[in-house]
């Protein structure tokens, strides 16, 4: 059974109240030390256009879903970025996004918000995938190139190899 597991476990055991748990539960989360991001992209030739970028982590879900709660993916400085992205052509966790915000390298990202939503936080996988339609394109010079994505004060790094 996960960390997580456990404290949920001992969270119902012990009848702790949702902000009694949530603080157990989130307290690791956000003092942890930064997660791999694994970043996978379509091309990974020096200048290609219109690249499909995946980006996956563990992060914070809640009741299954990243509800809600902005991500924001700083992307390399040398990426070619459009000025903006239309929801539909970045999904999260499968779904499309809720609101996208362009700011030069860092796109910040709120999935859209489900109607009923409980109170049980957990960690789990978050995939963030920049379909071709955002318009992404690798920097022009080969090398390596961080990418970080940020879910509140816990950090996910990974790199893009443009070779």
């Amino acid at each position: 059974m996960s960390a997580a597991g456990k404290l949920y476990e001992s969270a119902v055991t012990k009848r702790l109240s949702c902000a009694a748990f949530a603080a157990v539960v989130l307290a690791p989360v956000a003092s942890a030390a930064p997660v791999a991001l694994r970043v996978t992209a379509s091309d990974t030739h020096p200048g290609a256009q219109r690249v499909a970028l995946k980006l996956r982590f563990d992060g914070e879900l809640q009741c299954g879903t990243v509800a809600g709660r902005a991500l924001k993916v700083t992307l390399p400085a040398a990426a070619q970025i459009p000025s903006s992205v239309a929801p539909r052509a970045l999904l999260v966790n499968g779904q499309q996004a809720g609101s996208i915000v362009v700011r030069r390298n860092v796109i910040t990202v709120t999935p859209k918000h489900p109607p009923d939503l409980c109170d049980i936080v957990t960690g789990g996988a978050i995939r963030i995938t920049f379909t071709r339609r955002a318009g992404l394109g690798n920097p022009v010079k080969a090398g390596t190139y961080p990418i970080v994505v940020a879910q509140g004060a816990a950090l996910a790094r990974g790199r893009l190899i443009v070779r």
